[in-house]
């Protein structure tokens, strides 16, 4: 019969076998780990770089109130499933038509995402200081917003002023000492 014996008796050699292994475990995870500024890239799988894959997308819209439901690139078996319903009306999937090319003849030109707009660069690790310029400025840009800051108004100097004294508080008269408890010196006992 096994029985469970608390990590802490079974001896000096067995903990630091323990803690040598938790330590190579927290060293794999920290050299496998992904970049930090890998968070705030998209997941590219379902992201729009290219007119191709703009076609691809629906704007699904419900017959009945005009409820539009707009499903991720390539995942609309989970966003729009055969059994799903209306979340305005609960009318069934059928009830749904294609509005997609409608919507796209209104919709303004854009640029589309790169990839390499979420990769750092050599400019990036030294803090944005570099041949480049200013981050994140198109060609004519920079010039713009120099021409910007060239207007900005010079700061006030600072002065040196007195600042006005606060009241006084006003202190209340010494209460004769009593020699009774806390009530009496709130004077909440009479």
């Amino acid at each position: 019969m096994a029985s469970a014996i608390p990590l802490a008796f079974l001896g000096y050699r067995t903990s630091q076998f323990f803690f040598v292994l938790f330590g190579l475990g927290l060293i794999v995870k920290l050299t496998t780990q992904k970049n930090p500024t890998d968070k705030d890239a998209p997941n590219w799988a379902h992201v729009v770089t290219s007119k191709e894959q703009e076609e691809e997308l629906h704007a699904f819209t419900c017959e009945n109130c005009g409820f539009t439901i707009f499903p991720a690139r390539g995942r609309e078996g989970k966003f729009f499933p055969d059994n799903y319903k209306c979340a305005s009306c609960g009318a069934p999937k059928e009830s749904f038509f294609d509005r997609r090319e409608e919507v796209a003849e209104k919709a303004i030109d854009y640029e589309y995402e790169n990839k390499d707009d979420y990769r750092g660069s050599e400019d990036d690790k030294d803090g944005g200081e570099g041949k480049g310029g200013a981050v994140g400025l198109e060609e004519g840009e920079e010039e713009v917003f120099e021409e910007i800051e060239a207007k900005q108004p010079e700061p006030a100097p600072a002065t040196a002023t007195a600042a006005p004294t606060p009241p006084t508080p006003k202190t209340a008269p010494p209460r004769e000492s009593s020699g009774g408890d806390d009530l009496d010196l709130l004077g909440m006992d009479e």
